[in-house]
């Protein structure tokens, strides 16, 4: 009967996405990492992606290495993407968009640079 009680309500709203990103839900492991940077989109396997850092400071750096590219991320609190990319649960990241940049709080993803080993 409590159910029935219930079917009046209308359902909870669903969770905003982030603004820089996606994050699978818990049942589902993402195969493919995407990273959206300004002039373009890369893609890699999970599997490729042999660590990361993160480094906290005025502006976070979060350096992910997969066989000879080495990803750079720079933002203001970066851990949750570190977090989702502990879990395994990381679909894409991207630049924060210039409104909400201005954000006092929360994850904001500044730039995406991608690099081949050796490359200044």
């Amino acid at each position: 009967m409590a159910l029935k009680q219930l079917a009046h309500k209308p359902p909870a709203p669903l969770p905003a996405s982030p603004t820089w990103g996606v994050v699978a839900d818990e049942d589902k492991a993402p195969s493919v990492l995407r990273f959206e940077c300004a002039d373009r989109t890369e893609s890699l396997p999970y599997h490729t992606l042999t660590r990361w850092t993160l480094v906290p400071g005025a502006e976070n750096v979060l350096t992910l290495y997969a066989g000879r590219l080495i990803i750079v991320i720079h933002g203001r609190e970066l851990a949750p993407v570190r977090d989702a990319l502990d879990a395994g649960q990381l679909v894409s990241i991207r630049a924060t968009e210039d409104r909400y940049r201005s954000l006092r709080s929360g994850t904001v993803v500044t730039d995406i640079i991608v690099l081949s080993e050796g490359t200044p």
